[in-house]
């Protein structure tokens, strides 16, 4: 099973916050830029885990994947992977979201010398209960606020 999934913005939003949202959505940091699956998980669903979109889509729909806690575990090591190697080509992401519609989907803020980039996820009637999603982005963010 191949993961695919983009999401649609709103018309009244900014062309360039879209592209860079999809930009750090999509991204693939170096050392995870390889083709074999390295983890049971990627294995079962034929699907690297390497980008903030795998991962999203993973945790939204982790029932419908049927992932044991055997594999959530790995799951939740693959997105502090992902995390850890971000930071490690130079960026800083921090994941937000809610159920609401027509948010800013991008933001960039300066910390000192360093950017940060904060992608809000506005996924509205999509998702029926976001606990997994949050569940996420707290595991992301708890190890992106580690450096």
């Amino acid at each position: 099973m191949i993961l695919n999934y983009s999401f649609g913005f709103s018309q009244n939003q900014v062309e360039n916050d879209s592209d860079l949202f999809n930009k750090y959505f999509e991204y693939i940091p170096k050392n995870l830029n390889k083709t074999e699956f390295n983890s049971s998980l990627e294995k079962r669903i034929k699907t690297k885990l390497n980008s903030i979109s795998i991962l999203f889509m993973l945790y939204w729909k982790k029932a419908d994947l049927n992932i044991n806690k055997k594999e959530l575990i790995i799951l939740e090591n693959h997105v502090r992977k992902l995390a850890y190697e971000i930071n490690n080509d130079g960026i800083k992401i921090i994941l937000k979201g809610s159920m609401a519609h027509g948010c800013t989907k991008f933001l960039k803020k300066q910390k000192g010398d360093k950017f940060i980039y904060e992608l809000y996820f506005c996924y509205g009637d999509i998702v029926k209960n976001d606990e997994n999603i949050l569940k996420f982005f707290e595991t992301f963010n708890n190890r992106m606020n580690e450096f």
